[in-house]
């Protein structure tokens, strides 16, 4: 919980002491130096930058007591300051894809290559993909690792209508990873022994490979209906020897009782 105070504006012991005094209710410095674990000379520094910040009250008594302003009244500031800047991004990026303009020399060219580096950007790339598919997905990731995010997009183009597909190898190591995923979002998951690639091909007309090299994660982005279409057929053979997620199970518990 300290993390998330951290997030909202509050650090080390302001943190400490602001937990403290939700979770134990009003409290002298004595017994926050205790129950937050602070030294007592600290107490007094950091009750009263809380309350500069307004996050606590003081009941003016000998000792003092100190009471947390409810979280709701106290973060709402940083709450209107964040909804302020979250607004000015989302504005900033739909600008953005109001005035993108692709040159014309790719959009006369029927093929086109792209290249993206970075961990970042690969898969930036493959949520885009995902939100722009139309009709179909097939998902060859080299191994599951995949984000809940990305997982959910692709439930999400299906409830578009999209097929979605998506196979790699099953292993000891993801399988409770993969259940999970599987049960959750109802995906189109089936197994297969392949591991040494990563592929995407989306709307028979884009494929997405992927590599690493070293540390550092490469996709590069085809457009092109020929290659598209080989890869497909290529993808498709692969899936019909693949082996469904819940026949897989029931074979893993099978040899596990034997």
């Amino acid at each position: 919980m300290q993390d998330e105070l951290k997030e909202l504006g509050l650090r080390g012991y302001e943190a400490k002491l602001y937990l403290t005094l939700i979770r134990f209710g009003p409290q002298t410095a004595k017994e926050l130096s205790k129950n937050a674990k602070i030294p007592q000379n600290r107490v007094y520094d950091t009750t009263r930058e809380l309350e500069d910040k307004g996050f606590l009250e003081v009941l003016t008594k000998k000792p003092n007591v100190f009471k947390a302003i409810k979280p709701e009244a106290a973060f709402q500031g940083e709450i209107e300051k964040k909804k302020k800047a979250l607004s000015s991004f989302i504005s900033a990026v739909n600008k953005l894809e109001r005035i993108i303009k692709i040159p014309e020399e790719f959009v006369s060219k029927k093929e086109r290559v792209w290249i993206v580096r970075g961990y970042k950007g690969y898969y930036n790339k493959i949520i885009e993909l995902i939100k722009n598919a139309k009709k179909e997905i097939l998902a060859k990731p080299g191994y599951f690792k995949a984000s809940y995010l990305l997982s959910k997009l692709s439930q999400e183009a299906m409830k578009r209508g999209v097929d979605v597909k998506i196979m790699f190898p099953i292993t000891k190591d993801n399988i409770k990873r993969v259940e999970n995923t599987y049960k959750l979002l109802k995906l189109n998951i089936r197994h297969c022994d392949l591991s040494d690639f990563l592929i995407d091909i989306f709307d028979k007309k884009i494929v997405f490979i992927g590599f690493y090299i070293g540390e550092d994660r490469i996709g590069i982005e085809i457009d092109s209906k020929e290659f598209a279409n080989a890869m497909r057929n290529y993808y498709l053979d692969l899936w019909k020897k693949a082996i469904p997620f819940s026949e897989y199970i029931k074979l893993s518990l099978i040899l596990k009782e034997h």
